[in-house]
């Protein structure tokens, strides 16, 4: 009797678990989408205020360590240093990224083909429509999260729940 209660709270707290990391996913993705959104606020005031080139303006924000959740700036920074263009090195580092989901790494790409190829007022431009696209991906991933987060963290309770029952 007692190896089935120890094996009744073992499947309630797996479950449980496994609720609470689905909607920690859904957590991290919406910050890693806030620290985009200052990435390329950091973009913008680089380009306008000191004038940066396109591979230090990558060194400088990978090296700053409010951005180091964001690996693909490392992996990007790795690329460019060993002779890889700006844009290759960074598309490589964007579609090699496993963290991203698959809307960031398009806009991402994008921001990368863009940086550097017209005068001071175009990047900023570009950048100021990436960024709002990344806000909306960002809201609405914050609104599915404060819904799918409760929802994930109740289905593995309830799961374990059911299951125990089940196993009775």
């Amino acid at each position: 009797m007692a190896f089935k209660i120890i094996g009744i709270m073992f499947v309630i707290m797996t479950t449980t678990l496994v609720g609470i990391g689905m909607a920690r996913s859904l957590s991290e993705r919406e910050n890693r989408l806030r620290l985009i959104v200052l990435m390329l606020d950091r973009f913008s005031t680089l380009i306008d205020f000191q004038g940066v080139h396109t591979g230090q303006l990558l060194i400088q924000t990978a090296q700053d360590s409010q951005f180091k959740e964001l690996c693909f700036l490392k992996k990007a920074v790795v690329l460019y240093n060993s002779g890889e263009k700006f844009a290759n090195a960074w598309e490589i580092a964007i579609k090699n990224d496993t963290v991203l989901g698959e809307e960031e790494k398009s806009i991402l790409i994008c921001v990368g083909n863009s940086i550097g190829r017209s005068n001071t007022d175009g990047q900023l431009s570009m950048l100021s429509v990436h960024r709002q696209s990344i806000e909306k991906l960002y809201e609405n991933i914050s609104h599915e999260n404060l819904g799918k987060g409760k929802l994930y963290r109740s289905l593995g309770v309830l799961a374990g729940v059911f299951i125990s029952v089940m196993i009775v």
